[in-house]
């Protein structure tokens, strides 16, 4: 959780506004057990807040058992989620749907979730353009260098978002 001589208390020292966050669990039964496990070590006492990884494309979204098992203690931080252009079906279309219907705070699923402080998209700028299906790539919401960084449909819509 910290590096070897570094306690979570000197990094706070260090800079009292630092928001320590982790472990980055999968919103997956094997994730909320291991979340579990540290939980009942004593994670909350280092972590202002619970780091899950939300993906319907790895069939990661079991975010109320994460919630369960943090109870409220500490507010949860999605720091991966997204949209595959490359390896989902329907591509950038359902990309900007799936940012449209999971990231608004007033009515998207994780958005509007009051357990859910903070919203990271897994990838902006796509490395490979286009991207290769079966690669696990395509996640970003522009092109990679080939692409010129163009933007993707859901980029805007995303943008939107940030403004709120």
């Amino acid at each position: 959780m910290c590096r070897p001589g570094k306690s979570p208390t000197s990094r706070k020292a260090a800079n009292k506004n630092a928001r320590l966050v982790g472990p980055a669990v999968g919103a997956t039964s094997e994730g909320a057990a291991y979340l579990n496990s540290l939980i009942d070590m004593g994670l909350l006492e280092l972590v202002d807040a619970i780091s899950v990884h939300y993906y319907v494309f790895h069939h990661s979204m079991r975010l109320d058992e994460v919630k369960r098992i943090v109870a409220g203690r500490k507010p949860i931080w999605i720091t991966e989620t997204g949209w595959t252009t490359a390896d989902q079906e329907g591509g950038e279309n359902s990309q900007q749907t799936y940012i449209q219907r999971h990231y608004d705070r007033s009515s998207g699923i994780l958005g509007a979730d009051p357990a859910v402080e903070v919203i990271f998209n897994y990838e902006l700028n796509d490395e490979h353009y286009p991207a290769l299906p079966g690669k696990d790539d395509g996640w970003g919401l522009t092109y990679g260098p080939e692409g010129g960084f163009g933007k993707k449909a859901a980029y805007q819509d995303f943008k939107k978002l940030l403004a709120h």
